[in-house]
């Protein structure tokens, strides 16, 4: 479902409609998934650090989505100079950071409340893996940009396979050991979106 407003448009997953509408009709429901919207809400939170920020450079939004995983922001594609292409990476720099920091911000805020310090700490790290379509991968991305350093992009797969094997090992080892599967289906989530992303390239 798509909402046109004056700023930018808003687009809602219809899965994440049918669970809000759950949640509106059943106390059970509600008190199953609260820790869910609770972290739902520090998402959104992320977000709008990286539309602030973003919003102090110049740039406008295009789309706000929220979907079942989470909430996810598209700015207006911009065309920029070789000239401007330093000050466009410092940008993109302190736009994918501001999230990551947000959180962090919030979990030292609230450090006496466990609750909000370990869903914020733990979208701080989560975020800053650097695996496309997390910010450390846009960060990772920038910062070697800035240092010109040549083939970044190259470079910043080659890092992103790492960190994605690494990522896939540890969630083996929690499982095997401790039963806890988050990290593997973390892992695997990430590795569809990334399969996905790359069909849907391979069609263009």
């Amino acid at each position: 479902m798509k909402i046109k407003t004056k700023f930018f448009e808003i687009e809602i997953e219809i899965l994440f409609l049918i669970v809000l509408f759950l949640c509106l009709f059943s106390f059970e429901v509600r008190c199953y998934l609260s820790s869910y919207f609770t972290c739902y809400m520090f998402i959104v939170f992320h977000e709008f650090s990286h539309m602030l920020m973003a919003s102090l450079f110049g740039k406008r939004v295009e789309c706000f989505k929220f979907t079942i995983s989470g909430v996810n922001i598209s700015f207006v594609k911009e065309k920029y100079t070789l000239k401007e292409k330093d000050n466009h990476s410092f940008q993109n720099l302190c736009i994918y950071s501001a999230g990551p920091l947000s959180n962090i911000f919030l979990a030292l805020l609230f450090k006496e409340i466990p609750l909000v310090f370990d869903i914020n700490l733990a979208l701080a790290v989560i975020n800053l893996f650097p695996i496309d379509p997390l910010d450390g991968f846009h960060i990772v991305e920038n910062v070697l940009l800035l240092l010109k350093v040549k083939k970044y992009r190259i470079w910043t797969l080659k890092i992103e396979s790492f960190f994605l094997i690494f990522l896939f090992l540890m969630g083996i080892i929690m499982f095997v050991k401790f039963f806890n599967f988050v990290i593997l289906f973390f892992a695997i989530y990430l590795f569809f979106l990334k399969y996905v992303k790359n069909q849907c390239l391979k069609m263009v």
